[in-house]
């Protein structure tokens, strides 16, 4: 049962969640989650993708020309920016527009966990329960099986419950569909997540093989070599 101590609870921030100064910024931000989301993929590019030589000759990628960026400027970022109000501040020193159209020398490096410590920052800001999960998605991988990844949970008011939504993934149509993903990555079915404690107590009880769930510390599982 949810109550309504609980949600108060999330509503609250972390060392990782609160924006400080940047609240004010965080609440001017669209309120529908699929524009929220769709604006912040715009911000980030993530490393696997950069490595990735044919994306990166690829003038139409989602992520714009990444040929305008120096193969020495491809890494990743992620211990520089592990907070919310980290990345924040960095995405505006970088170019204070924080809109779709964000030139790609602009964007910052970082994976899944930083995408979703920002939405569920964002939400916060907006008196908007939310938590960020880690775990193994179905989806988040090149390879059979499931693969580590970090997403957003937070409370919709509207349907009664808490819903998944994978900022970090949120490409557009067509990119989608190259990946295969057929369901609303704005509310995530439950059995394309496996939450990390689950996955822990189904290995344990061998309802899980080590060989149906992949880490990022194995190239393979990316397509990478």
């Amino acid at each position: 049962m949810v109550t309504k101590e609980i949600l108060n609870f999330y509503k609250k921030t972390s060392l990782y969640t609160d924006l400080g100064l940047y609240k004010d910024f965080a609440r001017s931000l669209p309120n529908d989650i699929k524009e929220l989301c769709y604006l912040q993929r715009h911000q980030i590019i993530h490393p696997f993708d950069m490595k990735d030589k044919e994306e990166r000759n690829n003038a139409n990628s989602f992520y714009g020309d990444m040929t305008k960026i120096e193969e020495t400027s491809l890494c990743f970022e992620n211990d520089l920016f592990p907070t919310a109000i980290s990345i924040l501040a960095e995405l505006l020193r970088r170019n204070e527009n924080y809109t779709i159209d964000r030139p790609i020398e602009d964007k910052i490096h970082v994976c899944c966990r930083e995408q979703a410590i920002l939405l569920a920052s964002i939400l916060k800001a907006k008196e908007i329960p939310a938590r960020v999960r880690s775990g193994f998605a179905n989806y988040a991988c090149l390879g059979n099986g499931a693969g580590d990844h970090w997403i957003t949970e937070y409370y919709n008011e509207e349907k009664g419950r808490w819903v998944l939504v994978d900022a970090d993934m949120y490409f557009d149509d067509e990119t989608l569909k190259e990946y295969g993903i057929d369901f609303n990555l704005l509310d995530i079915p439950r059995d394309n997540f496996i939450f990390g404690a689950e996955a822990y107590l189904k290995l344990r009880n061998k309802e899980l093989s080590d060989k149906e769930i992949y880490y990022s510390s194995t190239p393979k599982a990316y397509g990478l070599k």
